[in-house]
């Protein structure tokens, strides 16, 4: 960067994520979806002092749109590595995303702490 301090040009980045959210939003409404549903990570996490990175299924997109995520604890791996469902859900509808999660938490067994197996 010639200025680090310069704020920069995002009006391509709004533009680019405004027709992001526009597609996002019209599968939604044209499939009836209230969230979607998946995996947090694709394989389970690697060891601390792996060279592997974490596989996740979500941060960059999640973070453009800037849409609600909302992940919750739905078991482990044979390894005992926590694995997480996400739910996505429209911008405008962040309560409803984070009602999904919390109703699939809610009394379920993968919910203790990955320490007290």
């Amino acid at each position: 960067m010639k200025n680090p301090s310069a704020v920069p040009d995002l009006s391509k980045f709004s533009e680019v994520r405004t027709k992001y959210l526009h597609i996002f939003n019209d599968v939604m409404d044209q499939h009836h979806l209230d969230a979607l549903v998946f995996p947090q990570m694709y394989k389970e996490t690697p060891l601390l002092d792996s060279e592997d990175k974490i596989a996740d299924t979500t941060v960059p997109e999640i973070h453009i749109a800037g849409v609600p995520l909302v992940t919750v604890p739905a078991g482990y791996y044979k390894s005992g590595s926590p694995f997480s469902i996400a739910f996505v859900g429209k911008d405008v509808e962040r309560g409803r995303t984070a009602r999904h999660g919390l109703r699939l938490r809610a009394g379920h067994e993968a919910s203790r702490c990955p320490l007290c197996l």
